[in-house]
């Protein structure tokens, strides 16, 4: 549902997170259907037709480009469909316009992503049994900092959300975890201190975790789309991270003056 709140046009919180960021979701496994569809079917040895994923899974460079597509789905998986559900009734409503720019961008980076990918996918296999080792470093190296940003965003995101719940279970309103939007009015709701995992170093854990999901990302894939989505994460989210940062600052008295922003030290 769609509301006017506070000057501007807004939806409601939770639908327009899935909105939003479905995209990138959707898109990619769209494309990766249509790929698997219109490639002929090989033979294995004793001439029987071979599915999709066995091309895949005889190449070095398509396992790499396989695996990068699905960290990729199950990122926007957790992040469309999963991270919606779990979010508080009371979120803040967001702009249509803001949720309308985030969806015109996944939609543009979701086709981006996948399509260099699929792209790696849908050429034929010219290359040796292995990859070289400077690959294999550089993809072993990026595919597990993925997985660890994965695990501390999943982390912080718990950490907000059960702030979030203990103010409900008190009977108050959700303490949220970041700044208010301008012009809230005064029966906004309380704010807490996040404590926990990354936040006990950074205001912006997650903001951290997910610039460390998408460097790794870019790492493995060793690829300019991925580069490109990395620098983008950082520059929107060091910046937002350093106003929460300085915000706290002012909110409260006792908030932990060893705390970063974003950089742990």
């Amino acid at each position: 549902s769609t509301q006017s709140t506070w000057g501007a046009p807004r939806i409601n919180g939770r639908l327009a997170w899935a909105l939003m960021e479905s995209p990138s979701f959707l898109v990619p496994l769209v494309m990766l259907l249509l790929l698997c569809l219109s490639v002929p079917r090989g033979r294995d040895g004793e001439g029987d037709e071979c599915p999709c994923w066995q091309h895949v899974a005889a190449c070095p460079s398509h396992r790499k480009a396989g695996l990068l597509l699905l960290l990729f789905l199950v990122h926007y998986f957790n992040r469309s469909i999963l991270y919606p559900l779990r979010m508080p009734r009371a979120t803040t409503p967001m702009p249509v316009s803001t949720c309308s720019m985030a969806f015109a961008f996944c939609c543009f980076n979701g086709f981006l992503q996948a399509g260099h990918l699929l792209l790696t996918l849908k050429k034929g296999c010219a290359e040796p049994a292995s990859l070289s080792p400077l690959v294999e470093g550089t993809f072993a190296i990026g595919t597990a900092m993925w997985t660890v940003g994965f695990l501390l965003n999943v982390q912080a995101d718990g950490i907000l959300r059960k702030l979030r719940a203990d103010g409900q279970s008190h009977g108050g309103r959700p303490p949220l975890s970041t700044p208010p939007p301008p012009h809230q009015p005064s029966d906004c709701p309380r704010y807490g201190i996040p404590r926990g995992g990354l936040f006990e170093y950074v205001s912006g854990a997650n903001y951290l975790a997910e610039i460390l999901e998408w460097s790794g990302f870019a790492l493995a894939s060793w690829s300019l789309p991925a580069l490109a989505f990395a620098v983008f994460t950082f520059c929107n989210t060091a910046p937002r991270a350093h106003a929460h940062h300085q915000w706290y600052l002012r909110k409260f008295e006792d908030y932990p003056r060893a705390r970063k922003a974003i950089i742990p030290h």
